[in-house]
């Protein structure tokens, strides 16, 4: 795999605009093919996506939850001896901590999206948010591989004869933001956590957390074997985009050098004809007192 040199990363970082500058980071720490699968969730405050992360390492406090914010940087915990979750803050409480969470969410190999499906279908922050991340993407093969969609608290809206419609049109706005399918799950941590404490095997099934984490474990295991080729392509992809900024600002020096080169060549021209306008007065005074000295010495 290529390495980025930190030089060309303080070359990126002074020349480029901050959201390219932040793709080259993000893009450098995914290429450190010594460090485990970093695996980031994502969504509003109060989401779910604290208590998911607790329960799939089996915890009930790991990670601070709460119906207010609560989480405030990025907190990473590992899940097994190749990957590391890492829990973010809301993106609906102010622009820190969005750019927190932004920052996160592109330096890690995988994003879970946590919607809460009992507020409906969702709201348009959301969406603009996921189609924001899935545009940083290079392809669908790469959307597909990094993304994960998670609806939870379905305990509480499951027995709303509304909730099947509701699912079907939340699966097609993240379709629709995505720009293809990716996995999407329906979980319950409340059902999960009630059948851990009841000893209920069925409802600890229903709650499809087991599910999630299968599913979670073997996405990173595929994510694996082909990152490089990922990785790759988005590279490529980053460095066509770059080089098309670089030609842009490129122009705007050159057309800028080319502003104060003519300011001051007008400058220039402007002084030099005032001092061709003084010397010719000069001259023509000269040339007066002259022919009056010829006169006089011809007296």
């Amino acid at each position: 795999m290529i390495k980025i040199s930190e030089r060309l990363l303080t070359i990126m970082e002074e020349n480029l605009s901050q959201e390219l500058s932040y793709k080259w980071s993000s893009i450098n720490s995914r290429m450190n093919t010594e460090r485990k699968i970093k695996i980031a969730n994502t969504g509003l405050v109060s989401s779910g996506k604290s208590s998911l992360f607790n329960v799939l390492i089996d915890s009930s406090e790991r990670f601070a939850t709460g119906a207010a914010r609560v989480t405030k940087s990025q907190d990473i915990e590992s899940l097994t001896d190749k990957i590391d979750i890492v829990d973010t803050p809301g993106i609906d409480v102010n622009e820190e901590d969005t750019q927190v969470a932004l920052n996160s969410i592109l330096e890690s190999d995988i994003i879970i999206m946590i919607h809460n499906i009992k507020l409906g279908m969702l709201n348009d922050a959301e969406y603009k948010w996921l189609q924001s991340i899935a545009g940083r993407m290079s392809s669908n093969r790469e959307k597909k591989a990094r993304l994960m969609f998670v609806c939870s608290w379905i305990d509480e809206r499951q027995s709303d004869p509304s909730y099947p419609d509701t699912i079907k049109e939340t699966r097609r706005m993240v379709k629709e933001a995505v720009g293809c399918d990716i996995d999407f799950y329906e979980i319950s941590v409340k059902r999960y956590l009630t059948g851990v404490e009841k000893g209920k095997d069925k409802m600890i099934e229903m709650s499809r957390i087991p599910e999630i984490k299968e599913a979670i474990i073997k996405k990173a295991d595929a994510y694996s074997a082909v990152s490089d080729y990922l990785i790759a392509e988005q590279l490529y992809s980053l460095c066509k985009e770059s080089k098309t900024e670089l030609d842009i600002r490129k122009k705007q020096i050159r057309e800028t050098k080319q502003n104060v080169v003519d300011r001051i060549k007008q400058k220039y021209d402007s002084l030099k004809n005032e001092w061709k306008s003084v010397f010719e007065m000069f001259r023509n005074q000269y040339n007066i007192v002259k022919s009056k000295r010829d006169e006089y010495n011809n007296i």
